[in-house]
């Protein structure tokens, strides 16, 4: 799961007419994510994993309109338009492992990860129903680097094979976009979970514990 983390935008504004408002919102959308790893082992506990993934990360940012009442009170919301970016990134996590355990592997990490955007889409739904696509590639930093953390377990169903659970969670440290600071907008960055099953393969005999 991805969400945008950061100071949201002002909750409440003017039109500039009348007693007409605009309101701002921002949701986190589905996201996903393909994985493949690799690790090498140091000694009995420690580990250096990479992780080599392509994530589709995406928002939503609506705009709606509400109207202030001569007695002050607010009614009739009237959604305006919405804008989803569709962001498609390549990412590189390092994460050094603790291991511990001896049928069970608990392992412990802790590191970091750089993505490359590769493209951009930017879907716009209107109240008029005229809607579009555009390409959004320039409104969005090229580089995102924060800092990962992971956990997990892992248990041998045969010699050369082991079955693992992960979870992962990540944190940028770099802002998503300068283009829409621009615009006075705030400083926004990614965090992310994923829980990833999957199967290892053990390339020579572990170490044992």
């Amino acid at each position: 799961m991805f969400s945008i983390l950061g100071d949201k935008p002002k909750p409440v504004s003017p039109t500039g007419s009348g007693f007409g408002y605009f309101v701002s919102s921002l949701e986190t959308n589905k996201s996903f994510s393909v994985v493949v790893s690799a690790s090498r082992q140091i000694n009995n506990h420690l580990e250096v994993k990479a992780l080599l993934s392509y994530a589709l990360k995406s928002y939503i940012e609506k705009s709606d309109s509400i109207r202030l009442t001569p007695d002050y009170r607010l009614e009739s919301t009237t959604f305006l338009r919405s804008e989803q970016p569709s962001n498609q990134y390549i990412t590189l996590q390092i994460l050094p492992q603790y291991i511990v355990g001896r049928k069970y592997k608990f392992n412990f990490g802790l590191g970091g990860y750089l993505s490359k955007l590769l493209a951009s889409q930017t879907e716009v739904v209107q109240a008029s129903k005229f809607n579009y696509t555009y390409n959004s590639s320039q409104a969005f930093n090229t580089l995102d680097y924060g800092l990962s953390l992971n956990f997990g377990v892992s248990h041998p169903i045969v010699p050369a094979l082991e079955i693992s659970v992960q979870l992962f969670a990540s944190q940028g440290i770099s802002n998503i976009s300068d283009y829409f600071l621009s615009f006075n907008y705030p400083r926004w960055y990614y965090r992310s979970y994923s829980l990833v099953i999957g199967i290892r393969f053990l390339k020579n005999k572990q170490l044992k514990l």
